[in-house]
């Protein structure tokens, strides 16, 4: 298509040039691209997935500058062409050229005739032996298009785990860490967020100038807007005739981490105010497709939201306006209050932070105390210890606080385990002042410490606003234990795989804390197994295995852990897995306690070959597990 009479589809691929400068190289997306090239080549995902920038490099890689037409097609020049038939005319007078490429870069939803004349022009491209290529945030254009399509979606565009540069592949920004040591994860970040200084902003810009299109989009806009949680958290928000498909938010916006199969989410991550921003932006926008009849209900909702996610920060800018503060003061606060505080401004900005309870009227919020796999001690979300790191010593007050619930202990046991060779009669002294300490980390800024009134024989966190993995984890296992009910085990599952991120209180070294670890290690184990064994039972086998598989990678020499991973391999058909999960359980146990396993696992090990050897499967299992059958 050369000649200044084609000027309207031809434009110099200089003019996209300097989006072709990309962080990183697709060369997976670029050996999609090439699989078919005599296919239409549809790029579709949300902005800023690298659409564009992959296009170009295709372009760059496939073919000299001279044989590239490059169409900006968000132009409004790009619409009058369609409209008045320009394209179709250009098209008609060129002869004849193969190996070209043509890109139409940016194109929006189109409905009607127009839509109908950009199929019709790739179409007549096709004929010409042109190589189109289209990039699109319209999910629905591919399914029109009357030849051979090959799409790269949303998750495609998504960076994958083995496309991360080094100091990525391990940070837990983004979603990025796998569920658990041998599941890789799910891919949600977009390749814009390598820009460490402006991806994030630039992404979310994106998304505050472009408004929702649909119930499913708007969902995925309400994950970016909370974060991480349970899933019916957002589906709430929508109707029986409005509710989202979750398969499509899966598909079509990997930014909201939307896991069906686990039934929760966890998104691209923003701050809160980077939330903010986006919902005052799209408030107007979303509240149309959600079940709420007016966009003041939807903002009281988002604001219900926060709070039943703990994001305090969140709820108290969300609640701006002063109509929307007394409306949540009236329904989370008693009404004589909430009637006192109407026309008070000051006081409704205090009304809106309140929790609904009333003996925690007018505190801040808790202090969450993290001790499994870290040691975190944050108020909404942001850390307390303000310079420095924590003392040791006081990690260790804290965690053996936590591990019994915040009751009293007596002061000389707790000095034996911090100064345990040391003269007791020396260390009241440094004691006193390491308690000082603690209270002052953990009462918020302003208020009097927890505890004041301390008695001089024991501690305790009486008086404290907290919450803490260590307790909320001893809950869920409680629930578990003896539990029938397939939709209450999911829940605990979920929160204890949510919650347990490795050992209590890693990296500190103390006979009484490793009791202590080894202790919820073995709690948690036990749930786990528990809840295999239910979901087993109720032929919920996937997750079975996966709990079970979270379960294994915290410890690979428990038999009934093994066994029940095992178990549930073998009712999949993953017999090779299986076969994997024994070996690798008899070599742990051989390395640790010079033994090689149980009559119970020998049992089902010798159990699964035969199914091996009457399914046929033999030969493939042996490959993949040669050290199984020596």
């Amino acid at each position: 298509m050369q000649g200044s009479n084609n000027r309207e589809l031809r434009l110099s691929p200089s003019g996209a040039s300097g989006t072709g400068d990309a962080l990183l190289d697709r060369k997976r997306l670029l050996v999609s691209l090439l699989s078919d090239r005599e296919a239409v080549r549809v790029i579709c995902a949300p902005p800023l997935y690298g659409k564009t920038v992959l296009a170009n490099q295709y372009a760059r890689m496939a073919f000299p500058p001279s044989d590239v037409t490059w169409v900006h097609a968000s132009e409004p020049e790009f619409l009058l062409n369609l409209d008045s038939g320009s394209f179709d005319k250009a098209v008609d007078e060129c002869e004849a050229a193969p190996e070209k490429l043509v890109v139409f870069d940016g194109i929006s939803k189109l409905k009607g005739k127009r839509r109908t004349n950009l199929v019709t022009l790739m179409g007549k491209l096709h004929t010409k032996q042109c190589e189109v290529m289209v990039t699109t945030e319209d999910s629905t254009l591919a399914s029109d298009v009357e030849l051979p399509v090959v799409v790269l979606d949303a998750r495609e565009m998504a960076l994958s785990h083995d496309e991360l540069p080094d100091q990525y592949a391990r940070s837990t920004q983004f979603g990025l860490v796998p569920e658990s040591q041998n599941q890789l994860p799910k891919r949600i970040m977009p390749p814009v967020a390598l820009d460490k200084a402006n991806g994030t902003e630039r992404f979310l810009q994106a998304f505050v100038r472009h408004a929702p299109l649909s119930s499913e989009e708007a969902l995925a806009y309400l994950a970016l807007f909370a974060g991480s949680g349970e899933l019916s958290l957002l589906l709430d928000f929508f109707g029986k005739e409005s509710k989202p498909d979750i398969a499509l938010v899966e598909s079509l916006f990997p930014y909201a981490g939307v896991r069906r199969t686990s039934s929760s989410f966890c998104a691209f991550e923003l701050s809160n105010m980077g939330r903010h921003e986006l919902m005052c932006a799209q408030f107007a926008s979303i509240a149309p497709f959600t079940r709420y009849e007016d966009e003041d209900s939807f903002v009281l909702a988002c604001a219900e939201l926060c709070l039943s996610l703990g994001n305090r920060s969140l709820l108290t800018l969300g609640l701006e306006n002063t109509d929307l503060r007394l409306r949540y003061a009236r329904k989370h606060v008693d009404v004589p209050l909430a009637e006192e505080l109407d026309g008070q401004v000051e006081a409704l900005d205090d009304a809106a932070a309140l929790v609904p309870s009333a003996v925690r009227r007018g505190k801040a919020s808790p202090v969450r105390i993290d001790l499994f796999g870290r040691c975190e001690i944050t108020r909404d979300g942001v850390s307390v210890i303000t310079k420095g790191e924590l003392r040791r010593k006081a990690k260790l007050v804290i965690a053996l606080l936590l591990v019994n619930n915040g009751k009293e202990l007596p002061r000389t046991w707790i000095e034996r385990i911090v100064w345990p060779e040391s003269n007791p009669a020396c260390v009241r002294s440094s004691f006193y002042n390491l308690w000082s300490y603690v209270r002052r980390i953990l009462t918020p800024p302003g208020e009097e410490p927890f505890g004041s009134k301390r008695s001089r024989d024991t501690v305790s966190f009486a008086g404290l606003n907290f919450e803490s993995d260590v307790i909320e984890v001893a809950d869920q296992c409680l629930l578990l234990h003896g539990c029938v009910d397939l939709e209450t085990c999911k829940r605990a599952l979920r929160e204890i795989e949510r919650l347990y991120c490795g050992p209590l209180l890693p990296g500190v070294q103390n006979d009484q804390i490793e009791t202590y670890r080894i202790t919820y290690q073995n709690r948690v184990l036990d749930a786990l197994v528990d809840g295999v064994r239910v979901l087993i039972r109720g032929n919920e086998l996937r997750l079975a295995q996966h709990y079970a598989e979270f379960a294994f990678s915290i410890d690979q020499t428990r038999e009934d852990v093994v066994y029940q991973y095992m178990k549930a391999q073998q009712l999949l058909g993953q017999f090779s897995g299986a076969i994997s999960a024994f070996v690798s359980c008899r070599r742990a146990m051989i390395d640790r306690f010079g033994v090689d396993g149980s009559g119970r696992l020998e049992e089902l090990y010798e159990e699964i070959l035969e199914e091996v050897s009457s399914s046929g499967d033999a030969l493939e299992v042996l490959c993949e597990n040669p050290a199984a059958f020596g």
